[in-house]
This record gives C-alpha cells, sequence and structure tokens, in this order.
C-alpha cells in the first residue's frame, strides 16, 4: 500500500526536527555539565584524541597492535571515570548522550 509523498515528507521532516531537537539538547547538557564539572570535558577531549591518534597508528604496522591495546585500555578507563563523575554528581548515566 502507497501513502501519498505529502506523508513521508511530514514524517520525515518530524524526524529531522527531533533529530535536531535531540542533538540541541545534548549541547545544552554538555555545556551545563562541562562548566559545572571540567573534568568530564577534559576526559572527553582526551577520547577524542585518542580516535584520531587510532586512526593515524592504523597506518603504522610495526607497533599499531601494541598501540592499540594501550589505547583501548586508557580508553576504558576514561569511560569508567567519566561514569564514576556523572554518579558521584547525580547525573544519569546516558545524560551526554
Amino acid at each position: 500500500m502507497a501513502y501519498p509523498k505529502e506523508i513521508y515528507e511530514r514524517v520525515k521532516q518530524r524526524f529531522q526536527d527531533h533529530q535536531f531537537d535531540a542533538q540541541n539538547e545534548r549541547e545544552l547538557h554538555k555545556r551545563e555539565i562541562y562548566k559545572r564539572i571540567p573534568r568530564l570535558e577534559q576526559i572527553d577531549r582526551e577520547l577524542q584524541k585518542i580516535g584520531l591518534n587510532l586512526v593515524a597508528k592504523a597506518f603504522q604496522a610495526e607497533d599499531g597492535e601494541a598501540y592499540l591495546k594501550n589505547m583501548q585500555q586508557r580508553t576504558l578507563t576514561l569511560q569508567m571515570e567519566k561514569c564514576e563523575i556523572k554518579k558521584k554528581n547525580a547525573y544519569p548515566q546516558d545524560y551526554l548522550d
């Protein structure tokens, strides 16, 4: 059963509106929590750097595997710290998602 194009366009627009609202809310949450707890911003920046470095190191076969294991452990440690900080400060775990 086919629906008129207008219905598809309305659904698509609602989805885009919802997505835009969710992104705005996430940005507001980030600004709020980073202001209150600067360590969370530091953790997020370090996680971003790790991601970028992983891409660069992926092309270097010499020590790529050892580096990958090291960065996986560092990422896990940072994510656990981030969870503990949010918990300690009464933020839900999905607050920045």
